[in-house]
């Protein structure tokens, strides 16, 4: 037989109703500071994983990225040349470009340039002309040199 239950809660034998800790108390539901920590520390530790992971780069895209950087820095010697009314040259290596008078600029990792030579712009915008072709990870582009007219293009190669 179930003892009989009072209107405050209580069992006439003086035990709670819902088992909770002190007589006339209900348990309420909800979380402990210790789940409340052991939560925080499980979402630190994987956020501190996620952290320690380089960032995902695309090999193409590192290498188009290589090739307007150099592309803008031939446009730039060529407008340096006509603003200065003197020939500006760029310096091409396996490793790196540089302008006259400015620090080397060197390629990512990975990435080379195959044809080496110097490039030069004169005041009226025409230039020496050439090409050269950059190779990495993610294939080949080729930046190409109008002589006359000092136009840098770029193509990809397969």
């Amino acid at each position: 037989m179930a003892p009989a239950v009072t209107a405050g809660g209580t069992a006439l034998g003086g035990s709670t109703a819902a088992g909770g800790g002190r007589t006339g108390e209900l348990r309420q539901a909800g979380f402990t500071l210790f789940e409340m920590m052991a939560v925080l520390a499980i979402l630190g530790l994987v956020l501190s994983l996620l952290a320690a992971q380089p960032p995902a780069r695309s090999a193409r895209l590192e290498l188009d990225g290589t090739a307007r950087s150099l592309v803008q820095s031939l446009q730039l010697a060529r407008a340096r040349a006509i603003a200065a009314n003197h020939s500006v040259a760029v310096t091409i290596s396996p490793a790196g470009h540089r302008r006259d008078g400015q620090a080397p600029q060197p390629f990512p990792p990975g990435i080379r340039a195959i044809e080496t030579g110097i490039i030069r712009f004169a005041p009226d915008g025409s230039a020496s002309g050439g090409a050269l072709t950059l190779r990495g990870e993610g294939g080949a582009v080729q930046v190409s040199v109008a002589w006359l007219t000092g136009r840098v293009t770029t193509q990809a190669l397969r």
